[in-house]
């Protein structure tokens, strides 16, 4: 699929695993965002085109559910690592557990 790239963005790709209304729900994407953004603002931009539902990472972030995400293969802390900027082609991964244990 083509996809132009706008003067001053970059393109990220995200996977997500995570589980909504008791179903498993798995996505990959590729993003484009403005230059400089950060993992906050990619999680923003998937809210706002409602990927998984209305305001998805928002709660998840509030919520203080564990998760795991990691940019590059490399584990982020959340929410310290939130305003880490993004660069071109980087691979962002978001996984939330399936299942209580």
């Amino acid at each position: 699929m083509f996809t132009r790239k706008a003067e001053g963005s970059v393109e990220i790709e995200v996977y997500i695993s995570t589980a909504e209304e008791g179903k498993p729900v798995h996505k990959s994407l590729v993003v484009s965002m403005p230059e400089g953004s950060t993992i906050h603002d990619l999680l923003n931009e998937l809210d706002r085109r409602k990927v998984i539902g209305k305001n998805f990472f928002k709660k998840l972030l509030k919520s203080g559910k564990f998760f795991t995400l990691l940019v590059g293969g490399k584990r982020v802390d959340v929410p310290d690592g939130l305003q880490q900027k993004l660069a071109a082609g980087e691979k962002v991964a978001l996984i939330t557990p399936m299942a209580g244990g």
